[in-house]
């Protein structure tokens, strides 16, 4: 008994290099568009969360200045209280002392 080789008809597909080079340029092209829409994406993601950071912040101030305003209209203390800082009013039987620099340097 003699063993024989069986012979296989294969044919490998041949190669259109004009499909391949368009392949290849719209592989290259889409890299670098997508590549460059990622780093944006990154770069608003950052920008987007100092955005919030700041908004934020802002929100706290708004809140502590509208305790602020509310005091002003309804707390009498809290007026006084700025009446005298800010103007330099006294009460009624207060002695207001002013005291100048000393011209001595330690």
């Amino acid at each position: 008994m003699t063993l024989r080789k069986k012979k296989y008809n294969i044919k490998l597909p041949t190669i259109n290099f004009k499909k391949l080079w368009i392949i290849i340029a719209i592989l290259f092209c889409g890299y670098f568009f997508i590549y460059d829409a990622i780093i944006k994406y990154f770069i608003l993601k950052h920008h987007y969360s100092k955005l919030k950071k700041k908004l934020a912040e802002l929100k706290k101030e708004n809140q502590q200045l509208k305790y602020e305003v509310y005091l002003l209209h309804n707390d009498t203390d809290t007026i006084v209280y700025h009446i005298r800082k800010e103007l330099g009013y006294i009460q009624q039987g207060e002695k207001l002392y002013i005291l100048k620099p000393s011209s001595t340097n330690y």
